[in-house]
This record gives structure tokens, C-alpha cells and sequence, in this order.
């Protein structure tokens, strides 16, 4: 059994094995009402895309700058998004400009990652998933989230390597984990850390064949990894989670949200 909440729309959402009885999986979600209601708690404030709202892109901060008299091309100047038009529009506006920037940058991404590997790639769209950054299917098609671009660059290009990996090997096996750790190895990421057997051959990949030279390293268990990551985190910039939450790596993140409040009550930078 698994809960989620929608972090868009604050919906709870249980997934139940396919056995599972209905009662008893409700009553399991009962049991977990000081998480859900912890999680729905972190969520952010929805804000719609207005005048002077700033927003998250490509590891920095933009801020919406709108005038009627601006040119309805929506466009960046520093750190401000230049939107024109009827104010009642401009969360529309900005949305669509997210897609198509979104689209712009993956495909292209994609195709020039997957030119120089050597993989075919079918259709590349543009979507909002609920759950996922992106996915690949049997045909070769792409699918991505717009919401990429609010990320880091390091996040959507790991997500296009991941999601290329899948043309490949359409599994999450040792040659899927093997060809992820050479494309972080090639692309000068300083540390991979794995959990969970699949993932050794990831490491092994990226140390350059084995499994106990080089800066990435393997865990059994989510405490170790924890441990790992907090004492290398003054020293990085910023560090990309990847996985899910049967890996508990939401247990990862919460444990950097932590480190990072506890250093910023301390008066230290995060």
C-alpha cells in the first residue's frame, strides 16, 4: 500500500495491491493521518502566474514583469519575464511560454543526446504528469514534464538521459543503472551515490568498472545513504534525488530539507 499527496492540488491518493481489500487499505490510511496531514502542510502556496510573481526557472529566480504596454512576445530580461497584453491574461500567457520553452529545449536536448549515442527517438511531447518528470514508451516516444524548466538544467538533463537509457533498456535492470552511471561519469558529475542492488551496477559504471574505486558509492540501506549525503553536502552546490518511494528516497529529501533548516537557525548559509 502507498499514499501520495498531489503536491498541485493537495489530493491524497492511496494505491492498493491488486488484492488488497478496499477496508483494510482505508484503515491503513487512517493510521497515517499525522503524515498526511504533515505533508499537506509542506506544500507551497499555489501562485498563479500573475504581475510581480516570481518563479522558479532553470536554478534561478525570474520575476513576472508585466506592463499592457509591453510587447505581447513574452521574453527575459535578467531576472524578469517581460509580459504584455490584458492583465487578466498574463497567467495564460506565461503558461504557454513555459510549454513551448519547455518543448524547444527538451526535443531539442533529446535528439542531440540521442545523435551522439547513437539511439532513435520517436515523437518528443510536452506535457503535466501527475507523478513523473517524463517516461518512454516501446515506440520511442518521449514524454516530458513542462515543469522541468522550473528545475535546475541538471535535473532535466538527467531526466533526458534517464528517459534515453529507456531506448535502450526498457527496464530498470543492471544495463539500465550501467548506461545512467557512464552518462554521469561522461557528463563530469562529481558524486553518484546508489541505493538497492540495481543500483551497484550504476556505481560500478561510473567509478569505471568498479565497485569500490572512484567517488560513487553503493548503500543497503536509506540511513547510510542519509549519512552520506548530509556530510557531503556543504561541499556541493546543489544535489539531484532521484528515485521513488518505494526506495524511500523521500526519506533523502526530507533529511536535506532538515540539515538545511537547522543550518539557516543556526545563522549558517544553505
Amino acid at each position: 500500500m502507498r499514499l501520495a499527496v498531489d503536491p498541485r492540488e493537495g489530493v491524497v491518493r492511496l494505491t492498493l495491491p491488486r488484492r488488497a481489500a478496499l477496508a483494510a487499505g482505508l484503515e491503513w490510511a487512517e493510521s497515517q493521518r499525522v503524515w498526511i496531514e504533515a505533508a499537506i502542510a509542506k506544500l507551497p502556496e499555489r501562485a498563479p502566474f500573475g504581475p510581480g510573481v516570481e518563479f522558479p526557472f532553470e536554478g534561478r529566480t525570474l520575476r513576472i514583469d508585466w506592463r499592457a504596454d509591453h510587447p505581447r512576445t513574452v521574453r527575459i530580461e535578467g531576472d524578469r519575464l517581460i509580459v504584455g497584453g490584458p492583465e487578466d491574461l498574463v497567467g495564460a500567457r506565461v503558461l504557454r511560454w513555459l510549454r513551448a520553452e519547455a518543448r524547444r529545449k527538451l526535443e531539442g536536448e533529446t535528439r542531440s543526446l540521442a545523435g551522439r549515442a547513437g539511439i532513435t527517438v520517436g515523437r518528443v511531447r510536452i506535457g503535466d504528469p501527475r507523478s513523473r518528470w517524463g517516461s518512454c514508451s516501446a515506440k520511442g516516444d518521449i514524454a516530458y514534464s513542462w515543469r522541468l524548466l522550473l528545475a535546475p538544467p541538471a535535473v532535466r538533463e538527467a531526466t533526458v538521459a534517464h528517459e534515453l537509457a529507456h531506448r535502450r533498456h526498457m527496464h530498470h535492470g543492471p544495463e539500465f543503472h550501467a548506461e545512467v552511471g557512464d552518462w554521469a561519469r561522461e557528463r563530469g558529475i562529481e558524486t553518484l551515490y546508489g541505493l538497492g542492488n540495481e543500483t551497484a551496477h550504476g556505481v560500478a559504471a561510473f567509478n569505471g568498472g568498479d565497485f569500490g574505486v572512484g567517488n560513487g558509492l553503493h548503500f543497503n540501506n536509506v540511513e547510510a545513504l542519509n549519512a552520506a549525503v548530509l556530510a557531503r553536502l556543504p561541499q556541493v552546490a546543489s544535489v539531484l534525488v532521484k528515485g521513488s518511494r518505494f526506495m524511500k528516497m523521500e526519506r533523502v529529501v526530507q533529511a536535506i530539507e532538515q540539515s538545511r533548516q537547522q543550518q539557516k537557525e543556526a545563522g549558517h548559509d544553505a
